[in-house]
């Protein structure tokens, strides 16, 4: 299995960063979006994140990896803003874990999450101004 990977695009119509993520999940590679989704030329502070994990395997995290990764986005919750981050998930156990995560992570940042089924779900979301 390849490890994490990200591309990032800007798309005008929406105001929105869109990402897709790919391979493993690793708190590394959730590390890696995150510094890779700050130096993207339309990055704010505060902007609206679409980040489409269907492509990404995360049977394998576990509970101390999530919470890794709650703990990184919490040290730039100052950093991130006040925005609005739908995570795009397919299966049951990302599903799952994309909740877990959002549980652990929302009373400590300023931006809103939506953990979504759909690309098209995570779009209505964040039209909704969330």
């Amino acid at each position: 299995m390849p490890e994490m990977k990200c591309e990032i695009n800007y798309e005008n119509s929406l105001s929105v960063l869109k990402i897709v993520a790919t391979g493993k999940a690793s708190v590394e590679g959730y590390n890696d979006l995150v510094e890779q989704m700050m130096k993207h030329p339309k990055w704010n502070p505060g902007m609206k994140t679409l980040i489409d994990q269907r492509s990404l395997v995360t049977d394998h995290l576990s509970t101390e990896s999530v919470t890794a990764i709650s703990n990184l986005i919490k040290a730039l919750r100052e950093k991130l803003g006040n925005g609005s981050c739908a995570l795009v998930m397919s299966e049951p156990v990302g599903i799952n874990m994309a909740k877990m995560w959002k549980l652990i992570t929302q009373a400590d940042v300023h931006f809103k999450i939506s953990v979504c089924n759909s690309v098209d779900q995570a779009v209505d979301w964040l039209k909704r101004g969330y």
